[in-house]
């Protein structure tokens, strides 16, 4: 009797081995900020766990009323330290933003696969704003049924400080060697006084007169060299005959 009810046990502890492996050895501590708000506000939760491996990888799901908006989020790391925590931002989805309560869903998934689901939180909606994408989508047609007269335009404001000079630019190549035009020439100048005469150099040394036997001489010996050409000429003359 007591094998039988020995090994009733076990069985009973194997068949609900799924359920309790459902319990971690960690917690989860999380906030939405702000807790409610109008459609076109930015929503962020903060997502802390407390785990005993703080080196163990974990990953965030977030839904928006059974729609997913952030899949499986790796937590931040640190010095190649994972610590297990998110700063998660989104907003509204465009088709899920009436006015109303909607439910955020969070799960941590870690290492071995297994995802751990925490309370659901109501997201009040408190009004409904169109965003500045959906004024965009609009035809100019739409969006003159639903705007005013343009404003005045308002005075020019003040202007604003210079701001700080950048960076000198490289040099650029040097250009072509440019060709100037031959400029005019200029008119004569007026002419200058006469210079004064300057003073009066020495006189040379007086030259001698030739001596004049010298002269004759010169005189016979011209009148030789003439009567000697005319002798020949004659000589040829008269054996020609």
């Amino acid at each position: 009797m007591a094998v039988i009810m020995f090994w009733l046990l076990i069985m009973t502890l194997i068949s609900f081995q799924p359920v309790l492996g459902t319990t971690y050895p960690f917690d989860v501590h999380y906030d939405v900020l702000p807790p409610s708000g109008a459609s076109d506000e930015e929503i962020l939760i903060l997502i802390r766990v407390s785990h005993p491996n703080t080196n163990e990888p974990l990953w965030a799901y977030v839904t928006w009323d059974y729609r997913t908006i952030i899949q499986r989020q790796d937590d931040v790391i640190i010095n190649k330290v994972h610590q297990n925590r998110w700063d998660i931002t989104f907003y509204p989805p465009k088709e899920l933003c009436n006015v109303g309560v909607h439910q955020i869903r969070i799960r941590i998934e870690d290492s071995s696969g297994n995802i751990v689901k925490w309370p659901i939180w109501d997201y009040r909606i408190t009004r409904t704003v169109p965003r500045l994408e959906w004024f965009e989508a609009l035809t100019p047609e739409a969006l003159a049924k639903i705007t005013g007269p343009p404003g005045p335009q308002g005075e020019p404001g003040p202007q604003g400080a210079q701001g700080l000079l950048g960076e000198e630019g490289p040099q650029g190549d040097v250009g072509p060697p440019g060709q100037g035009e031959t400029g005019t020439i200029g008119a004569q100048g007026i002419p200058g006084p006469v210079g004064s005469v300057g003073p009066i150099g020495p006189q040379g040394e007086i030259g001698k007169s030739a001596d004049n036997s010298m002269v004759y001489a010169s005189l016979i010996l011209s009148i030789m060299s003439i009567l000697t050409v005319l002798w020949g000429h004659y000589k040829k003359v008269d054996k020609t005959d």
